[in-house]
């Protein structure tokens, strides 16, 4: 991937530093791996089986924190012996190459030559009053506790009555990890949280977004989360859809768990 993998010719190649799991297979025979570095094009992994320049290379990459697997395939440009670089995961690095429609299944950056703004929302309805769901959405210091993709939640700032003014985040976006710090102001007469976005990487270039709640029936309460961010890059259409789709609802069910178990 770019010249760090000998990969040629990918000049808008993006590379994410991170140790993913892998198993690979060459024939009938299974390697354990972890990733150094991965972008569209390709991998850089540790292993301690040395692969031949040209060889093809079945690949898991096993997701931890999505719990899912992504199995794809491609050719090894070269693998080199880390002299006195002795890790668990193997001493030979190799940097293998996508083959050629694989890497349009993977959630990697597409591109880093614009920007690309998305607006992405969901609605749950929760068995509770809107006053026990209003006090529950706006403690933002439990978001990890009920959102699997942030990973991180630190408050930075206050305001007087002890809620959340600026937090900053960590949030996994499955390959994808982005840091962030939001800054909330609160609605309570229209039962309302927003917030905007107050720095961030340069992978998000803004956040704004709300929560917004409705009663909907006796004793049940209708939680619509919006946002509208804009990203350094195009995405995958796989990642998009995983946020736009499987992450929002994921969260908002666990949040709807979380406040219906509690008397």
């Amino acid at each position: 991937m770019g010249n760090g993998n000998g990969i040629r010719g990918k000049t808008q190649d993006a590379r994410l530093v991170k140790d993913y799991d892998l198993f690979v297979r060459e024939q009938d025979k299974i390697f354990r791996a972890k990733s150094r570095d991965v972008s569209l094009y390709g991998i850089g992994f540790m292993c301690n089986k040395e692969f031949a320049k040209g060889a093809l290379l079945d690949l898991t990459i096993y997701i931890m924190e999505a719990n899912v697997n992504y199995d794809v395939k491609g050719v090894v440009r070269h693998c080199s012996y880390r002299n006195g670089k002795s890790t668990p995961d193997g001493n030979y690095l190799t940097g293998l190459e996508f083959t050629a429609g694989h890497e349009k299944g993977l959630p990697f950056i597409q591109s880093e030559t614009k920007q690309s703004a998305h607006a992405v929302s969901g609605t749950v309805v929760i068995d509770r009053d809107i006053q026990t769901v209003y006090k529950k959405i706006t403690n933002i210091e439990l978001f990890p506790k009920w959102n699997p993709e942030i990973k991180i939640a630190k408050v930075e700032e206050r305001y007087p009555d002890g809620r959340c003014k600026r937090v900053s985040f960590e949030h996994q976006f499955l390959l994808l990890r982005i840091r962030y710090t939001d800054e909330y102001t609160f609605d309570d007469a229209a039962f309302e949280m927003k917030w905007r976005s107050a720095g961030a990487d340069t992978t998000l270039v803004s956040n704004t977004g709300r929560y917004s709640l409705k009663p909907s029936g006796p004793d049940k309460t209708a939680v619509t989360f919006h946002a509208n961010i804009t990203l350094s890059y195009i995405p995958s259409n796989r990642l998009l859809n995983y946020f736009s789709s499987v992450a929002v609802r994921k969260a908002l069910r666990t949040f709807k768990t979380l406040v219906e178990s509690e008397k």
